[in-house]
């Protein structure tokens, strides 16, 4: 009897127990609702995007919220498409159509609306012209092959820009436990794998964070107590240690110069012009000499641009002298570019082959504008 009775006593506490949670749970959802405060993410995959069999994964339509971690609290809003909404807007009827393709960098990780290069680009180009930016968190050049098709597909672009970074060539090659759709070369053919890719959350998961504040809430603060203990990830702990390497014994260096070169082909099939960017890693900006295996990654991107005769921007020398001159670039911990390297990237994009024809042009028209008003 006593032990029946210890055990309706231990039911009775985890019940109020219960009862407690989830009347906080219950008003923490009717605050945030009432208050309509912004939501917070700690990791923009899971917390801004949604599953997709054909890419893995894409941006959530019509959102906006916080990206919050130690180094920054950025704003971001996604279109009704799911992309970072343009500010300032594209023109509605563009002369010319420029396609930018990457990961995080180019999404904007860690900056506002308004702060991302792409939306630097479109403020300074003429007005006839529309940056496309389709960046998105932790895709590599596999799944930007496959965004390419879609993205030529649907629209005429008169140039298409790839943004290339060092863990490109990991992301080729890894699948995320059949989440992440890549290639294989296989007698010389490039055969898809993870194609459809299964989902990067379950469906209860994905159900909550779509329909309760409170979840989104909870799993903010969770991450962010996780990371405060586990520290932070920082690439240069990736790379500091690794030797020099022969890039073409690199994991992932075949289908990668594959992908590269099939890329730029399906471009030019549509009309449209290629150009390749190198995003430098942090030691190429910080440091006069850079690790020995980003210089041997580096040598392999250059060496593909010369066979493929793939016009190629090295970002490299631009971060490297504005960090020379004491400008921080990047957050010291996440190594991503703040707000001062993202305008640096837009000016060394402005002055290259890319668009420099695009604002000379502009200039031209309105010199010419002018000319005409003056003989009026």
């Amino acid at each position: 009897m006593k032990r029946w009775m210890g055990m309706r006593n231990l039911i009775a506490h985890l019940g109020l127990v219960l009862m407690g949670v989830l009347l906080a749970g219950l008003g923490t959802e009717v605050t945030l609702r009432v208050t309509d405060a912004v939501p917070e993410v700690e990791s923009p995959l899971s917390g801004s995007h949604l599953s997709d069999t054909y890419l893995g994964w894409s941006g959530k339509p019509d959102l906006r919220l916080r990206f919050r971690r130690a180094e920054f609290d950025a704003l971001v809003e996604h279109d009704a498409e799911g992309w970072r909404r343009p500010k300032p807007s594209r023109p509605a009827v563009p002369t010319s159509r420029i396609l930018v393709l990457g990961d995080s960098f180019t999404w904007g990780w860690g900056v506002s609306q308004g702060q991302v290069f792409t939306d630097l680009l479109q403020a300074a180009l003429p007005g006839t012209v529309a940056i496309y930016n389709r960046g998105i968190p932790g895709f590599g050049t596999a799944q930007e092959y496959l965004l390419l098709q879609r993205e030529l597909a649907a629209r005429v672009y008169d140039a298409v820009v790839l943004m290339f970074y060092i863990n490109d060539l990991s992301n080729n090659i890894s699948g995320r436990q059949g989440r992440r759709p890549y290639f294989e070369l296989v007698n010389g053919d490039l055969r898809p794998r993870n194609q459809p890719a299964l989902p990067v959350t379950s469906a209860v998961g994905q159900f909550l964070r779509e329909h309760s504040r409170a979840y989104g809430f909870v799993q903010f603060e969770l991450e962010l107590l996780k990371r405060r203990f586990s520290g932070e990830a920082n690439d240069e702990r990736e790379y500091r240690t690794a030797p020099a390497v022969d890039f073409h014994d690199v994991p992932g260096y075949a289908v990668t110069a594959r992908l590269l070169g099939e890329m730029q082909r399906l471009a030019r099939q549509h009309g449209a012009r290629f150009f390749l960017v190198y995003i430098p890693q942090r030691s190429e900006i910080e440091l006069d000499v850079p690790f020995p295996y980003v210089r041997s990654i580096h040598a392999m991107v250059d060496d593909i641009a010369r066979r493929e005769g793939m016009p190629l921007l090295d970002l490299s020398p631009p971060f490297h002298q504005h960090a020379k001159a004491g400008e921080q670039l990047i957050y010291p911990i996440d190594s991503h570019w703040n707000p001062a390297g993202h305008r640096v990237a837009a000016a060394a994009l402005l002055a290259s082959p890319i668009f420099q024809p695009l604002r000379d042009a502009g200039a031209s028209a309105r010199r010419d504008t002018g000319q005409a008003s003056g003989r009026r």
